[in-house]
């Protein structure tokens, strides 16, 4: 079944709290743990597990939204998938993707895993998802993160071009559209401006535009060969995932056969 575009009239409705929730729950707990210690700091005993626990206090604060976040997401996911005819696949072993672009490219990731994957298909396009995690190995600190991605396979691999924040030197440079308010709110980047313009319609900017999906601020998409690809720490809620989808697609239908012709491989 394909994904609805951003006009569906039965939206998905996500079982996630939102992220208002969560940090109402974080400070709650922030408090709770601070009115704890000022009370009973004299029944800690001696001054190292008070220090201990003062100093673990703001990350204890952060723990409840965090299982909270992770325990729903699978759900999210599964309930998400079953409305869309997607098949889920818990730790399916699947190789990390050798995409040219980052986070993949980060050469001091380590521990790089798939937690989660989904197949499916939207509109004439077949789609994967991964919940992508790696460290960051910096010498002096260790950093965990994480990333939503969301690809359809084209039918034949186009040049490179980015959408939303890019800090890739390969990219190429900003290209400027006909469209203001485009301009204003997305940023393309891409190594020929000719293919950008030919490849990015005005129906498809209009329709981008009318997704209303803050993707310069959480999200790049990219044309990476044959994949188009959505890299998001957006996307785990079910409507999240039905917008990046639904914006892929936008994207992948909006380019002309002539287009596929000119420069496809």
């Amino acid at each position: 079944m394909p994904v609805p575009t951003f006009d569906d009239p039965a939206p998905y409705r996500s079982h996630i709290p939102r992220p208002s929730v969560l940090n109402w729950l974080t400070l709650v707990t922030f408090v709770v743990l601070v009115v704890v210690q000022v009370l009973y700091w004299p029944l800690l005993g001696f001054l190292l597990p008070s220090i201990t626990v003062a100093v673990a206090t703001p990350f204890l604060a952060f723990v409840p939204a965090g299982v909270i976040v992770r325990l729903l997401r699978k759900k999210e996911l599964s309930r998400w998938s079953s409305a869309h005819g997607f098949a889920v696949r818990d730790k399916p072993g699947w190789a990390i993707p050798a995409l040219p672009i980052a986070p993949f490219t980060i050469a001091r990731a380590r521990r790089k895993k798939v937690r989660t994957g989904m197949i499916g298909q939207v509109g004439a396009f077949p789609a994967w998802y991964i919940f992508y995690t790696w460290v960051n190995n910096n010498w002096l600190q260790v950093s965990t993160h994480y990333r939503n991605v969301f690809a359809l396979k084209l039918p034949k691999a186009l040049p490179p071009l980015t959408i939303g924040p890019t800090i890739s030197t390969e990219a190429g440079s900003t290209v400027a559209f006909e469209s203001i308010d485009f301009n204003t709110y997305w940023s393309v980047t891409c190594p020929d401006p000719t293919f950008a313009k030919a490849a990015i319609t005005p129906v498809t900017m209009d329709r981008l535009l009318a997704l209303d999906l803050p993707l310069t601020a959480t999200t790049r998409i990219a044309i990476v060969g044959n994949e188009l690809v959505a890299i998001s720490i957006s996307g785990t809620r079910g409507t999240d995932i039905t917008r990046m989808y639904s914006a892929l697609r936008i994207v992948a239908e909006g380019i002309s056969p002539y287009v596929w012709q000119e420069y496809g491989q």
